[in-house]
Protein backbone atom coordinates (compact mmCIF):
# COMPACT_ATOMS: atom_id res chain seq x y z
CA UNK A 1 0.00 0.00 0.00
CA UNK A 2 1.76 3.21 -1.16
CA UNK A 3 0.92 6.23 1.38
CA UNK A 4 0.10 9.94 0.21
CA UNK A 5 2.88 12.91 0.05
CA UNK A 6 0.82 14.39 3.11
CA UNK A 7 0.57 11.08 5.22
CA UNK A 8 4.63 10.09 4.43
CA UNK A 9 4.83 14.23 5.92
CA UNK A 10 2.97 13.28 8.96
CA UNK A 11 4.80 10.29 9.67
CA UNK A 12 7.56 12.25 9.62
CA UNK A 13 6.71 14.90 12.02
CA UNK A 14 5.71 12.47 14.20
CA UNK A 15 9.30 10.70 14.02
CA UNK A 16 10.46 14.43 14.88
CA UNK A 17 8.12 14.66 17.50
CA UNK A 18 9.85 11.47 19.22
CA UNK A 19 13.46 12.16 18.34
CA UNK A 20 15.29 15.84 17.15
CA UNK A 21 17.12 14.96 14.30
CA UNK A 22 19.35 18.01 12.84
CA UNK A 23 19.17 16.03 9.25
CA UNK A 24 15.95 15.13 8.64
CA UNK A 25 14.95 18.73 9.63
CA UNK A 26 17.34 19.52 7.07
CA UNK A 27 16.18 17.62 4.52
CA UNK A 28 12.49 18.88 5.18
CA UNK A 29 13.62 22.39 4.29
CA UNK A 30 15.67 21.31 1.58
CA UNK A 31 12.06 19.50 0.14
CA UNK A 32 10.25 23.11 1.27
CA UNK A 33 12.80 25.44 -0.51
CA UNK A 34 13.70 22.82 -3.96
CA UNK A 35 13.51 24.95 -6.88
CA UNK A 36 14.56 27.86 -5.27
CA UNK A 37 17.87 27.32 -3.94
CA UNK A 38 21.17 25.46 -5.31
CA UNK A 39 21.40 22.14 -3.73
CA UNK A 40 24.93 22.41 -2.60
CA UNK A 41 23.26 25.20 -0.27
CA UNK A 42 22.29 22.12 1.99
CA UNK A 43 25.55 20.87 2.38
CA UNK A 44 25.87 21.85 5.62
CA UNK A 45 22.62 20.02 7.05
CA UNK A 46 23.45 16.73 4.59
CA UNK A 47 27.04 16.30 6.15
CA UNK A 48 26.64 13.89 8.71
CA UNK A 49 29.54 15.12 11.46
CA UNK A 50 27.62 18.71 11.22
CA UNK A 51 24.23 16.98 12.11
CA UNK A 52 25.67 15.21 14.93
CA UNK A 53 27.18 18.43 16.37
CA UNK A 54 23.73 20.18 16.73
CA UNK A 55 21.92 16.79 17.47
CA UNK A 56 24.65 16.97 20.74
CA UNK A 57 23.67 20.75 21.11
CA UNK A 58 19.91 19.78 21.14
CA UNK A 59 20.73 17.26 23.69
CA UNK A 60 22.98 19.67 26.29
CA UNK A 61 20.05 22.07 25.91
CA UNK A 62 17.07 19.19 26.80
CA UNK A 63 19.54 17.94 30.35
CA UNK A 64 20.08 21.42 30.60
CA UNK A 65 16.61 22.82 30.54
CA UNK A 66 15.00 19.69 31.43
CA UNK A 67 12.40 20.40 28.30
CA UNK A 68 12.80 19.06 25.15
CA UNK A 69 10.10 20.81 23.75
CA UNK A 70 12.30 24.03 24.73
CA UNK A 71 15.36 22.15 23.41
CA UNK A 72 13.40 21.42 20.15
CA UNK A 73 12.15 25.01 19.27
CA UNK A 74 15.73 26.31 19.86
CA UNK A 75 17.56 24.37 17.65
CA UNK A 76 14.55 24.37 14.88
CA UNK A 77 15.02 28.30 15.30
CA UNK A 78 19.00 28.00 14.87
CA UNK A 79 18.38 25.92 11.66
CA UNK A 80 15.79 28.18 10.04
CA UNK A 81 17.69 31.22 10.65
CA UNK A 82 21.21 29.55 9.41
CA UNK A 83 19.10 28.50 6.30
CA UNK A 84 17.52 32.13 5.58
CA UNK A 85 21.32 33.15 5.95
CA UNK A 86 22.53 31.05 3.38
CA UNK A 87 19.31 31.67 1.30
CA UNK A 88 21.15 35.48 1.18
CA UNK A 89 24.10 34.26 0.01
CA UNK A 90 23.78 32.09 -2.70
CA UNK A 91 21.09 34.22 -4.10
CA UNK A 92 24.11 36.90 -3.97
CA UNK A 93 21.64 39.67 -2.38
CA UNK A 94 24.54 40.66 -0.20
CA UNK A 95 26.14 44.18 -0.27
CA UNK A 96 29.97 43.62 0.07
CA UNK A 97 29.78 44.94 3.06
CA UNK A 98 27.72 42.38 4.12
CA UNK A 99 29.97 39.62 2.47
CA UNK A 100 32.87 40.69 4.80
CA UNK A 101 30.56 40.27 7.84
CA UNK A 102 29.76 37.54 6.96
CA UNK A 103 33.65 36.03 6.54
CA UNK A 104 33.70 37.82 10.06
CA UNK A 105 31.09 35.78 11.61
CA UNK A 106 32.39 32.23 10.14
CA UNK A 107 36.12 33.60 12.03
CA UNK A 108 34.11 33.83 15.26
CA UNK A 109 32.53 30.70 15.31
CA UNK A 110 35.97 29.12 14.35
CA UNK A 111 37.46 30.70 17.42
CA UNK A 112 34.25 30.11 19.62
CA UNK A 113 35.40 26.12 18.26
CA UNK A 114 38.89 26.67 19.34
CA UNK A 115 37.89 27.89 22.61
CA UNK A 116 35.58 24.80 23.70
CA UNK A 117 38.47 22.76 22.63
CA UNK A 118 40.98 24.52 24.16
CA UNK A 119 38.40 24.37 27.68
CA UNK A 120 38.51 20.27 26.86
CA UNK A 121 42.25 19.82 25.81
CA UNK A 122 44.47 21.01 27.99
CA UNK A 123 47.12 20.04 25.71
CA UNK A 124 45.76 22.32 23.33
CA UNK A 125 45.30 25.22 25.32
CA UNK A 126 48.84 25.54 24.98
CA UNK A 127 49.25 26.38 21.60
CA UNK A 128 48.85 30.18 20.23
CA UNK A 129 45.48 30.98 19.88
CA UNK A 130 42.24 32.84 21.62
CA UNK A 131 41.96 32.55 25.68
CA UNK A 132 39.57 29.61 27.08
CA UNK A 133 37.22 30.87 29.21
CA UNK A 134 33.49 30.69 29.70
CA UNK A 135 34.08 34.71 29.43
CA UNK A 136 35.77 34.58 26.14
CA UNK A 137 33.06 32.12 24.89
CA UNK A 138 29.90 34.52 26.00
CA UNK A 139 32.56 37.39 24.03
CA UNK A 140 32.59 35.52 20.71
CA UNK A 141 28.63 34.53 20.70
CA UNK A 142 28.06 37.93 21.68
CA UNK A 143 30.16 39.27 18.50
CA UNK A 144 28.67 36.36 16.38
CA UNK A 145 25.20 38.22 17.25
CA UNK A 146 26.03 41.69 16.62
CA UNK A 147 27.12 40.51 13.26
CA UNK A 148 24.51 38.21 12.17
CA UNK A 149 22.69 40.90 13.07
CA UNK A 150 24.03 43.78 10.53
CA UNK A 151 24.20 41.05 7.96
CA UNK A 152 20.39 40.42 8.03
CA UNK A 153 18.70 43.85 9.22
CA UNK A 154 17.99 44.75 5.87
CA UNK A 155 16.96 41.16 4.45
CA UNK A 156 14.87 39.64 7.09
CA UNK A 157 12.05 40.72 8.70
CA UNK A 158 11.59 42.13 12.11
CA UNK A 159 10.49 38.46 13.90
CA UNK A 160 13.52 37.08 12.43
CA UNK A 161 15.97 39.69 13.92
CA UNK A 162 14.10 38.98 16.97
CA UNK A 163 14.07 35.20 16.89
CA UNK A 164 18.26 35.32 16.40
CA UNK A 165 18.38 37.76 19.45
CA UNK A 166 16.67 35.12 21.64
CA UNK A 167 18.58 31.77 20.22
CA UNK A 168 21.81 34.07 21.01
CA UNK A 169 20.51 35.40 24.46
CA UNK A 170 20.24 31.28 25.75
CA UNK A 171 23.94 30.74 24.55
CA UNK A 172 25.24 33.61 26.44
CA UNK A 173 24.05 31.92 29.58
CA UNK A 174 27.26 31.50 31.75
CA UNK A 175 25.33 29.06 33.64
CA UNK A 176 24.85 26.81 30.67
CA UNK A 177 28.33 26.50 30.15
CA UNK A 178 29.32 26.03 33.34
CA UNK A 179 26.92 22.95 33.48
CA UNK A 180 28.42 21.98 29.87
CA UNK A 181 31.77 21.84 31.18
CA UNK A 182 32.15 21.24 34.68
CA UNK A 183 28.84 19.12 35.36
CA UNK A 184 29.38 14.87 35.49
CA UNK A 185 26.27 14.22 32.98
CA UNK A 186 27.23 16.50 30.48
CA UNK A 187 30.70 15.25 29.87
CA UNK A 188 29.76 12.53 27.73
CA UNK A 189 27.73 14.83 25.32
CA UNK A 190 30.76 17.17 25.20
CA UNK A 191 33.67 15.32 24.61
CA UNK A 192 31.33 13.98 21.34
CA UNK A 193 30.92 17.55 20.45
CA UNK A 194 34.49 17.77 20.62
CA UNK A 195 35.46 14.78 18.48
CA UNK A 196 33.09 15.87 15.77
CA UNK A 197 34.65 20.10 16.39
CA UNK A 198 38.17 18.82 15.64
CA UNK A 199 37.13 16.86 12.48
CA UNK A 200 35.71 19.98 11.28
CA UNK A 201 38.24 22.27 11.84
CA UNK A 202 40.76 19.83 10.27
CA UNK A 203 38.36 19.46 7.14
CA UNK A 204 37.95 23.63 7.17
CA UNK A 205 34.20 23.55 7.76
CA UNK A 206 34.67 25.64 10.73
Amino acid sequence: MSLSRNSQEDIGENEEERHFSASVVGIRMQKKLAGHVPKNMFKFFLDDTSSRVLDNIYNLVKLYTVSKMSAKKLMKDILKIDVKISILHFNNVMTEEEKVLTADFRECFHNIAEVILRMRNPRRSRLSGPDASISKLIELLTDAERIALLIIEHHLSVKSQETLQTCAKFFKNSNFFEACFEREEFRPIMNEICVDIEELLDRGLL
